[in-house]
């Protein structure tokens, strides 16, 4: 577990030389058709850091990534909170890779893995802290996604940006607006029940 400004400085190093929107819209080009949901967006370090720790992140806890992109918020869980493991899954192969190879930079750590998946078909249910950044999902994703929240075990926290979830099964916990790659997004917090 490392200081933010450290923390910063390793995750532009290894960053250096990606361009997460070049990526992604090169992906999404090669796509047959255009889905919204494949929307790029990145965090800040200095925002990701205050979204888990307002989170109340704990040692051991899992962290899952959902859309994961390039694997920038996977990396700043990993380098900022002692998390036991951090898993990012990525629907483009093209974000996979960048992950991956990211990942290759950082030397393989163990506690991370990078999954090239559609989450909506991934178990997921070990997880402690799920993100996702789920600004331009449509609401037939989001529905299905909601669904699978909903057998997550008990004290699972979740945390969203800009969609919001409606459910018996989780509660609402704290909602705030952080600075994004792109300006400002209001981020929910629900956890399980």
């Amino acid at each position: 577990m490392l200081d933010l400004e450290t923390a910063k400085t390793i995750l532009d190093d290894l960053y250096h030389d990606i361009r997460g929107y070049t990526v992604s819209g090169e992906a999404r080009r090669k796509l047959s058709y255009h889905d919204k949901s494949y929307t790029y967006g990145e965090v800040t370090p200095d925002a990701f850091y205050k979204i888990l720790k307002k989170a109340q992140a704990k040692s051991g806890e899992v962290f899952y990534d959902l859309g994961s992109g390039v694997g920038k918020p996977v990396i700043l869980a990993y380098l900022l909170f002692d998390f036991s493991k951090c898993v990012g899954i990525e629907i483009l192969p093209e974000l996979y890779k960048v992950s991956h190879s990211v990942l290759q930079r950082l030397k393989g750590d163990k506690k991370i893995e990078f999954i090239n998946e559609d989450f909506l078909h991934h178990d997921f249910s070990d997880a402690d802290i799920i993100f996702t950044h789920s600004t331009c999902f449509y609401d037939e994703l989001w529905i299905k996604i909601i669904n699978k929240f909903e057998k997550l075990k008990p004290g699972t926290r979740i945390i969203t940006v800009t969609k919001s979830i409606h459910s018996d099964w989780i509660k609402p916990l704290h909602t705030a607006e952080y600075n994004m790659g792109w300006g400002m997004a209001t981020v929910h917090y629900y956890k399980k029940i």
